[in-house]
């Protein structure tokens, strides 16, 4: 059966979801039931895997239940990290077909979302091994739990130019609860595991950020993340650049690459030349290392160079540290690179940071992570960003 596409909208088809390495997402529709997955081209979902039995499972329906049998495959059907013989399906759960991920909707819209398989509490039996590989199946249905229900809240940090005292832009950041902490590389709010939901959850944040950053006051840039393994995968930019069309000329984007991943391989040049010639900016972040170093960059220069907030801990009584960063900052500014301070939290930090030539500043003093709506609200009242900038 021929993979076809659903539109996100449609509603009372449900339809298994797969995403092949280094291509894009294929969603296919549960036309006719029951519906058989397996090796075999009589199968209604044939997958191109030894792994996989020539029949392998079938989805069938009951009322308005569905069911996944295993077919006496050789490898096994597993629902959500347990393998099973039959089992109902829930919208958004995890199916694994021997070594293949799949991903089940039931098309029933967000009123069948609320009766979503709930995330697995930890096994009580078991040694050290069966905890790591519990804590992996773990790692990896919370990950499809968040993905699956869009729980994510994305805020915004704002960043100021000095010598402007006016808002530069902001840096996206994610968050999964009200109280919980925001982080610009959302993988980190569940528990580490890298598989393609992941890579799901990595995307879904950025278009989220990205359709609500249409709403934000002020600030021209938009920073948004990528990691160092995102760095090197060939369909990074076509991701990138349908941001980028979305935002169109009504704000600029930039990509944060960890500085740790920047190489001056021709791949990663590659890269860089991309980025530049669909118009998006880099910014190299978490720099906490010296003025040789960028030398280094000289051939990979980015646009912005983003220290890291260890830089300035207590910088005000650290001379030597003063010195770091000047150098780093004229370094920066021969090869015509703005730097970014962060960590900038007092009064203090900042004539600190203005007094060695850093224009574009992050920090409480200018603003905690919040949302669009808070953003807003807060133009009501003198913005702090600006008090602390004069």
């Amino acid at each position: 059966m021929q993979t076809q596409v659903l539109p996100e909208s449609s509603v009372g088809t449900a339809w298994l979801e797969h995403d092949p390495p280094g291509g894009a997402t294929q969603k296919t529709p549960l036309a006719s039931l029951p519906f058989t997955i397996g090796r075999n081209d009589s199968t209604d979902l044939r997958v191109d895997s030894h792994q996989v039995s020539r029949e392998h499972a079938a989805i069938s329906r009951q009322g308005r239940k569905y069911l996944i049998k295993d077919l006496g495959s050789t490898n096994g059907t597993f629902l959500n990290g347990q393998r099973i013989s039959e089992a109902v399906l829930n919208d958004g759960d995890l199916l694994m077909v021997a070594d293949v991920e799949l991903t089940f909707y039931s098309g029933a819209g967000s009123a069948g979302r609320q009766t979503a398989t709930q995330i697995m509490s930890r096994s009580p039996e078991g040694g050290t091994q069966r905890d790591t590989v519990w804590e992996t199946i773990l790692s990896v249905r919370r990950t499809h739990e968040v993905v699956t229900h869009r729980c994510l809240r994305t805020l915004y940090q704002p960043i100021l130019d000095l010598s402007k005292s006016d808002i530069f832009g902001y840096e996206a950041l994610a968050a999964v609860s009200a109280d919980g902490p925001a982080c610009s590389r959302c993988e980190t709010l569940v528990p580490a595991v890298e598989c393609r939901a992941a890579a799901r959850l990595r995307q879904l944040f950025r278009r989220l950020a990205v359709e609500e950053a249409a709403s934000l006051p002020h600030g021209g840039r938009l920073l948004l993340a990528i990691t160092a393994a995102e760095s090197a995968e060939p369909a990074l930019i076509s991701h990138l650049c349908q941001l980028r069309n979305f935002v169109g000329s009504s704000r600029q984007i930039v990509v944060e690459i960890p500085d740790s991943a920047v190489r001056g391989t021709a791949d990663f040049r590659a890269l860089l030349a991309c980025l530049r010639d669909v118009q998006i900016q880099v910014a190299y972040d978490g720099y906490a290392s010296g003025k040789a170093r960028i030398s280094e960059h000289k051939d990979v220069a980015p646009d912005y160079l983003k220290l890291a907030p260890s830089l300035f801990g207590s910088i005000h009584s650290s001379p030597e540290r003063q010195r770091q960063v000047q150098l780093i900052v004229k370094a920066s500014q021969d090869l015509n690179v703005a730097v970014i301070a962060t960590g900038i939290d007092t009064e203090t930090d900042l004539k600190v940071c203005q007094s060695l030539d850093c224009t574009l500043a992050q920090g409480k003093l200018f603003g905690t992570p919040q949302t669009v709506a808070s953003l807003i609200h807060a133009l009501r009242t003198p913005p702090r960003e600006r008090q602390a900038a004069r």
